[in-house]
């Protein structure tokens, strides 16, 4: 356990580590010892956000689905300027990360016409997600509420 602790945190994911072993105990009874808990325990941690974790798990898949990871990403964001932020790195990669993505090279002349296809598909994601998050039923609002809640807390 000390091994697998030491290198949560060397990749600093503490918190998503806790929160695994802490619903893996209490959802499945997980022999997880309570020193790993209590070692990996964040000071900000809140049974509210262990709650949302649990509902995310055992939400029905066709529900989760309707609130895409990027989007909640995306809305999580802290004020206009935390969203306006995301929203534009996740719309404009830079032209490495398009080169890369495509196996071109950073001058390539393919690069605007794939500039083009990623903006099109980023609109047709998410504004139909975002449709569903903000005129969808109850169960999509509480869904991306929930997950916007864990991601800006594992941040």
């Amino acid at each position: 356990w000390t091994a697998v602790m030491h290198r949560a945190r060397g990749y600093g994911w503490e918190k998503g580590l806790f929160m695994t072993l802490h619903l893996a105990r209490e959802i499945l009874g997980a022999d997880v010892p309570q020193e790993v808990l209590d070692g990996l325990r964040p000071d900000d941690f809140d049974t509210t956000i262990a709650e949302h974790a649990r509902m995310q798990i055992l939400t029905g898949k066709t529900a989760a689905d309707e609130v895409p990871q990027s989007v909640a990403s995306v809305l999580s964001g802290k004020g206009l300027r935390g969203k306006m932020e995301r929203i534009r790195k996740s719309s404009f990669p830079s032209r490495m990360e398009l080169a890369n993505r495509h196996g071109v090279s950073d001058s390539s002349v393919l690069l605007p016409y794939y500039y083009l296809r990623h903006i099109v598909k980023v609109i047709g994601r998410r504004a139909s997600a975002l449709f569903r998050v903000f005129f969808g039923g109850k169960d999509s609002k509480a869904v991306y509420r929930r997950r916007s809640s864990i991601q800006q807390w594992l941040e």
